[in-house]
């Protein structure tokens, strides 16, 4: 047999084959699991609001005021007055006569210091306004104290 006898023989054979496969039907390829679609994204409540602040304390009136200095305990009158934006005012203790001069009022929020101008240089206090009551600490020179006031 000639070389060229085997390979027509040869490529008759792959062209049988190839007409052999393309008349036989092929089982469908089998088609990939179906992908799951993407889970939508949770969705988020809006974020709260930040709550408004509380409305500053109305410091305006007459505070009954006790203050402890050392083994001393004074109790008092503290007089507010609103002037425009700002506050004046007075204080006096029951053991005097004397009405001292409320020099400069301060309210942050509800934090409140207060500078009184007394005959031993200035005294300061310092606290917390809630629900009609201050409670803080009073400052006289190298002396300090609780300090508590409830309006009237």
């Amino acid at each position: 047999m000639s070389p060229f006898a085997v390979t027509r023989t040869a490529a008759g054979a792959l062209a049988l084959a190839a007409v052999a496969c393309a008349r036989h039907t092929a089982p469908p390829a089998q088609q990939p699991a179906p992908v799951p679609a993407a889970a939508p994204a949770p969705v988020r409540a809006p974020a709260a609001a930040p709550a408004a602040p509380s409305p500053a304390p109305d410091l305006a009136g007459a505070w009954r005021y006790t203050a402890t200095l050392g083994d001393m305990t004074v109790d008092g009158v503290l007089r507010l007055a609103r002037s425009g934006s700002s506050y004046t005012g007075t204080a006096s203790a029951s053991t005097t006569s004397e009405v001292l001069t409320v020099t400069s009022v301060t309210l942050d929020g509800s934090k409140l210091t207060v500078i009184i101008d007394t005959p031993n240089g200035p005294a300061t206090l310092a606290g917390t306004v809630v629900a009609g009551t201050i409670i803080g600490t009073v400052y006289v020179g190298e002396q300090s104290g609780p300090f508590r006031a409830d309006k009237q």
